[in-house]
């Protein structure tokens, strides 16, 4: 198994862990992602894993609706592990946004980051528990920060926030994605 394909499964399931615990009338919150509910948080999610596998496949990917979150991320992301489990495949190089990779360093460079932040934001939205990992925290917040204002604008990341001078990484992170905390 890949350190990728690792770090991936734990991510994924922390995610997992707020996505079954949440109810049901919970995905229709609003969520730290201005403007977005927490189903749009879950759609960008499994819309990300599903374009991720449609670059793979040279498939145009067409964004689609997410009706049942548990089914759908729980189908996404056994996709994207079974891309990762295959060496082939996951060594295949892929058009990202940020120039060609191979699928596995374009997951476990991106992908796992947003994983991560939007289990903060799906727990934060559906009052679940906001505790994510705090070392790939710290990991997130290295690499974002080293790519600077990039990240900002529409669609992307907000402002920096301030966090307070004595925030644990997880705080600090957050606030680095523009998040209130």
């Amino acid at each position: 198994m890949s350190d990728t394909l690792d770090r991936y499964r734990r991510l994924a399931d922390d995610l997992t862990d707020r996505v079954e615990a949440a109810p049901e009338d919970a995905w229709a919150n609003s969520s730290p992602c201005a403007g977005w509910t927490a189903r749009d948080v879950m759609a960008h999610v499994i819309g990300n894993a599903r374009a991720v596998l449609d670059r793979l496949t040279g498939v145009e990917h067409v964004p689609a609706p997410v009706t049942d979150v548990v089914k759908e991320w729980s189908a996404a992301r056994a996709d994207v592990e079974a891309v990762l489990a295959d060496p082939e495949r996951a060594g295949a190089p892929v058009d990202t946004p940020f120039g060609p990779m191979p699928v596995e360093s374009f997951i476990g460079r991106f992908q796992c980051m947003d994983i991560l932040i939007h289990t903060w934001d799906v727990a934060r939205a559906t009052g679940g528990d906001e505790n994510i990992d705090a070392t790939a925290a710290a990991e997130a917040l290295a690499g974002l920060r080293a790519m600077g204002d990039v990240l900002r604008g529409p669609g992307l990341f907000k402002p920096e926030t301030t966090a307070p001078p004595d925030a644990d990484v997880i705080t600090q992170l957050m606030c680095f994605c523009g998040r209130e905390v």
